[in-house]
Parts: C-alpha cells; sequence; structure tokens
C-alpha cells in the first residue's frame, strides 16, 4: 500500500510515551477502537523509569478520538499508596496517602507519505 498525503487524505502519526505499567490495556482500548499501533521499549526521565513509546498512524480526524483513549487509559490519576515514615518500629497499618501516578506525553506529526509493504 503506498499513501502520499493531500488535502483531502490527511494523516498523522501519533508518538505516545506512557508509563509501561498502562501499555497493556492502553493498546488493547486502542485496537477495540479501530487502532493499529507499534510498541517501542524505552528507559528515560529523571527516576530512569521503563516507559513504552507507542506509535499510531491514523487518519486526521481520528486524532482526537486516539488521544482521548490514550488519556483516559494511561493519563495522570490518583492512586492511594502506604505512607512510608522514616520510623522503622512503627506498628500497625500504614496510613494511605492519595499519590499521583502515571502520566502520558504526546506528540502529533504529520504523515507525506505512507508505505505499507
Amino acid at each position: 500500500m503506498y499513501h502520499i498525503a493531500d488535502e483531502e487524505n490527511k494523516m498523522k502519526m501519533i508518538t505516545a510515551i506512557i508509563e509501561e505499567r498502562d501499555g497493556d490495556h492502553t493498546i488493547k482500548a486502542l485496537n477495540k477502537e479501530g487502532f493499529y499501533c507499534t510498541k517501542l521499549a524505552a528507559t528515560g526521565g529523571f527516576l530512569k523509569k521503563s516507559n513504552l513509546t507507542i506509535l499510531i498512524g491514523c487518519e486526521d480526524e481520528a486524532v482526537n478520538s486516539a488521544i482521548e483513549i490514550i488519556k483516559r487509559e494511561a493519563g495522570r490519576r490518583s492512586e492511594e499508596r502506604l505512607y512510608i515514615s522514616g520510623q522503622g518500629n512503627m506498628k500497625g497499618v500504614s496510613p494511605t496517602v492519595p499519590t499521583v501516578v502515571g502520566g502520558c506525553t504526546l506528540f502529533v506529526t504529520d504523515i507525506i507519505q505512507f508505505v505499507k509493504a
């Protein structure tokens, strides 16, 4: 398949960088809505955490739908996490605190040419 972008057939490439633990369910949700994805493993950032880079090629009018799916599945959210104090001899159950987890970085670029061989 060979495709050159023009005014009628605009295509975009979405590059989504997400936490590794959000990868499988994000890709499953994208596939369910008809998006095809390529998953690349990546490590980076301040804490050298394991991330995934997902590449999604789609028609121009489908970009917002894909972005909403990614934000819903891999966006920032609050989870209850155990609070760990610096005191080692505390007894009983540790309290939990709301902690922000997840998050995604998205880039949307124009596709000039698309070839599927």
